[in-house]
């Protein structure tokens, strides 16, 4: 069984790395069609003439295009074809007569008024290509556009279809966290440049849409985020009230104060640093925008790590299983249970009579866990006495008291087991996502079942699950942070440097 879901895992990883090349490919292989098909015409929005063009009543006298004059201090580069009205929108069509590179300055004359409405430095390269200085509009800039938020409307979509079906087919997957945190991320971006197309925004405005994306995101989402918060803390004092003040008990206290103070301080950040010198704004805006990133990628997979958990807290295995692990925690003193052990074991318990009324099959428990520093017996006997005392046969019980930890859970338990069963395990429900993926880990095909427990101690307990989620997987995460930021700062840094 567990041979069939490592296949399934390795088609699915095919599967992603197949539809991301295919994707780029045709990304690539549309840029290069543009480029041989089209000629080096540059249609454009002028800025400064839309704006005089609608605000001309205030001005006293009637705006035309037939006024307007252009002058160039060098004809031999490029070559005005003609200034147009489509719409509320000013264009001019620029060619260039093929005579050799280098930078023209324009500028756009008001004949009736003598006044200047638009000018702009206008860079033609050796291949031939117009780039406006002004909007960073190059000739079939609208082609490039198009194919850009299609590449992002794609890869939207294998985001979004990759976690459907890994969460699917593999129940307890990491992967699962990356594509619903990457894919709330990338939906923000694919819906902000998709307007921007549809509007027609200029070439800067398109990457000013990718580089502010966090920016906007992290302002959209800061009311939930001050909700959770104060939520998270309500319950984080409870659980002190009633637990104690201990480290792991405040740890939701820790990231409340975190992700609000994190907010406020990147805010600041935006707004302290001033220049004459734009290369110096250009680089202060990178790097806080960068900040602003990791901000939102690390909230973007605390997202996708709860519903995650969520998910599979509430999944319902089949009522076939042959075995039910009971994972251990923490006895009393005494050798009784706890209520959170006792828990787990009640909801093992409740899924055995659950099965035993659908399909009349038996399951056998296997409690585990060892005997800790602090406690009389291992826990797997404590829960094996609870179980005797709630009747169950004890020829149902099949103890593993050597683990310490849920690794050794499941790899203990699967020794005893042997291969080829079904099994079950049940833990608390803040604990059978990371479970899951531990027993994968382990190469243990199992299915977990989750336990309530208190209002007050679910959230700090799962948050504790949620750092250990992500953090399981840090090389991965910090890999992702890296390319986003290089992406984000390209688009914001990169695209100054270039024009």
């Amino acid at each position: 069984m567990y041979r069939k879901k490592k296949m399934k895992e390795k088609k699915f990883n095919k599967w992603k790395m197949l539809c991301s090349f295919i994707i780029i490919g045709i990304f690539l292989g549309v840029n290069i069609i543009i480029s041989l098909v089209t000629d080096n015409t540059l249609k454009s929005v002028s800025i400064g003439l839309t704006s005089e063009y609608r605000n001309s009543s205030t001005e006293g006298h009637s705006f035309s295009i037939d006024n307007l004059e252009c002058h160039m201090d060098r004809t031999d580069l490029v070559e005005l074809k003609s200034i147009d009205i489509i719409g509320e929108n000013v264009f001019w069509t620029l060619v260039p007569t093929g005579q050799g590179f280098g930078n023209v300055f324009v500028e756009i004359i008001d004949c009736t008024t003598g006044n200047k409405v638009e000018s702009t430095t206008l860079k033609v390269s050796k291949n031939g290509l117009i780039t406006d200085m002004n909007t960073g509009n190059f000739s079939n800039f609208r082609e490039r556009q198009l194919s850009i938020v299609m590449l992002m409307i794609a890869f939207t979509i294998i985001l979004w279809c990759g976690y459907f079906k890994s969460s699917r087919e593999l129940h307890y997957s990491y992967q699962s966290i990356f594509f619903i945190g990457l894919g709330i991320w990338v939906t923000i971006i694919t819906i902000l440049i998709s307007v921007g197309y549809l509007r027609n925004r200029s070439m800067i405005n398109l990457f000013d849409s990718l580089a502010l994306s966090a920016d906007f995101f992290m302002v959209l989402t800061f009311p939930a985020v001050l909700v959770f918060a104060l939520l998270l803390s309500i319950s984080n004092v409870s659980l002190i009230r009633h637990e104690g003040l201990r480290f792991q008990n405040v740890l939701g206290l820790l990231l409340s104060v975190a992700m609000v103070g994190g907010f406020v301080i990147l805010v600041y950040l935006e707004n302290i640093f001033s220049s004459g010198y734009e290369f110096y704004s250009n680089l202060w805006v990178t790097f806080t925008e960068t900040l602003i990133s990791i901000y939102v990628i690390l909230e973007c997979f605390l997202i996708g790590a709860i519903i995650c958990g969520t998910k599979a807290a509430r999944h319902k295995p089949a009522f076939d299983q042959d075995y039910i692990i009971i994972l251990g925690c923490m006895i009393r003193e005494d050798g009784t249970l706890f209520p959170l052990i006792r828990g787990r074991v009640d909801r093992a318990i409740r899924f055995y009579q659950d099965q035993l009324r659908a399909t009349q099959k038996k399951a056998v428990f296997v409690p585990s866990g060892g005997k800790g520093a602090n406690e009389p017996i291992s826990e797997a006997e404590a829960m094996k006495r609870y179980l005797l005392e709630q009747g169950i046969e004890e020829d149902q019980i099949l103890m593993e008291d050597q683990s310490k930890n849920t690794a050794q859970n499941m790899r203990f338990s699967r020794k005893l087991i042997g291969e080829g069963k079904k099994v079950v395990f049940s833990t608390t429900n803040f604990h059978v996502f990371r479970s899951g993926v531990i027993a994968r880990e382990e190469e243990f095909d199992a299915e977990g079942i989750g336990s309530p427990t208190k209002w007050y101690f679910w959230p700090n307990a799962y948050i504790r699950e949620v750092i250990g989620m992500i953090s399981y997987k840090w090389r991965t995460l910090i890999v992702i942070l890296v390319l986003t930021m290089i992406f984000l700062a390209i688009a914001h840094f990169g695209f100054v440097l270039r024009y």
